[in-house]
């Protein structure tokens, strides 16, 4: 390619997007899906997206042959975006406050699959766009809703809404076009906004929520459980288990105590606000990030957690999966939480515990 065609596509100067249209949509991610649409028509962004976000570096050529739709229609589904050039075809399903329906992706990995048996030589991929805080869980939940055969076939990952408006950001600072510089940075204020707290206003589908009786309802029975799934873990370690409650202005639960180790279980807003998957956690104030390296096969792997005054915590969600009887999905949880206690026993503190979490 000539240096006055490289250069060509490189460049937005007739960039001609409308994203502050995206904004009068519906669906909450209908508006992010529909702005995020709109910046990737640049070339430049969109080669940003790819490899910074995605991770799949384009050449030029291949740039050239990509074109970005949203709302395509696959037989039996509908994903939010996809991306399709020559010798790549993405598909990506956008989440903001919602979560994967059932049976949502299979139809798109058979689409995806379809159009692998065709292009052999091609790469296929589905991507999942959510906030930081719920990317595991939503992972986790698509791995259930597909096969292995379609896992080895078709590239799954998870895509952060934060790391997205980080790199268009920046992106900002190599486009020409100064409309699309200013929507570049407007988009990331939005989700910022959003995705963090602040003083923002409620949005209509958090209204809708704090509207509802049923939420209340599911909120009190899961912060009712913590004290059954404590009794339960006395059942099972009897005087070797010491316990107490520990609450305060926004977690409520107990400090849990074996021989010189301390952990804690309980209802946390904050946490499940940050770091996702379930309104109850187990603490481990002895764990740190290189003891991954050595973590038992049978203990799921902690979330990290950044507490508002800077402190680092990991953290074992117990969720709350649907369906289950609460006595078994007490035991369970009692269960799993001594399986730490006891398995991996340098993961709870030695210091005392602190007046806040």
């Amino acid at each position: 390619m000539s240096h006055v065609s490289r250069r060509k596509l490189m460049s937005s100067p007739t960039w001609t997007g409308q994203p502050i249209l995206s904004l009068l949509g519906g669906k909450e991610e209908d508006r992010f899906t529909e702005f995020l649409v709109h910046l990737l028509q640049a070339p430049e962004v969109l080669r940003a997206f790819m490899g910074e976000v995605c991770g799949i570096e384009v050449s030029d050529s291949e740039l050239v042959s990509l074109k970005t739709r949203m709302q395509v229609t696959v037989p039996g589904g509908r994903p939010d975006i996809a991306i399709q050039g020559l010798a790549r075809y993405c598909l990506f399903e956008a989440k903001v406050s919602s979560w994967l329906h059932d049976e949502q992706l299979p139809s798109y990995f058979q689409e995806l699959q379809k159009w692998k048996s065709d292009h052999p030589e091609g790469q296929a991929h589905l991507f999942l766009i959510a906030p930081s805080q719920s990317s595991r869980g939503l992972l986790q939940t698509a791995l259930q809703q597909l096969n292995q055969e379609a896992v080895t076939t078709v590239d799954i990952g998870v895509l952060d809404w934060e790391k997205i408006a980080d790199v268009l950001a920046r992106a900002s600072e190599q486009v020409s076009a100064p409309r699309l510089r200013v929507y570049l940075q407007d988009f990331k204020e939005l989700v910022v906004c959003r995705m963090g707290e602040g003083g923002r206003p409620f949005t209509r589908e958090e209204a809708l929520l704090l509207g509802d009786p049923l939420v209340a309802r599911a909120l009190l029975r899961a912060r009712r459980l913590v004290g059954p799934i404590v009794a339960n873990l006395e059942g099972l370690h009897g005087g070797e288990l010491k316990y107490r409650r520990r609450a305060g202005p926004e977690w409520d639960g107990y400090e849990l105590r074996m021989e010189d180790r301390w952990w804690w279980l309980g209802f946390w807003p904050d946490a499940w606000a940050t770091a996702g998957e379930s309104a109850l956690f187990l603490q481990l104030p002895g764990f740190r990030e290189q003891d991954f390296g050595r973590l038992p096969s049978n203990l799921m792997q902690p979330l990290r957690y950044l507490a508002p005054n800077k402190v680092t915590w990991w953290l074992i969600p117990l969720l709350l999966r649907e369906q289950i009887e609460l006595e078994v999905l007490v035991a369970e949880h009692a269960s799993m939480v001594s399986d730490w206690l006891k398995g991996f026993p340098d993961s709870g503190g030695l210091d005392s515990p602190p007046r806040e979490n």
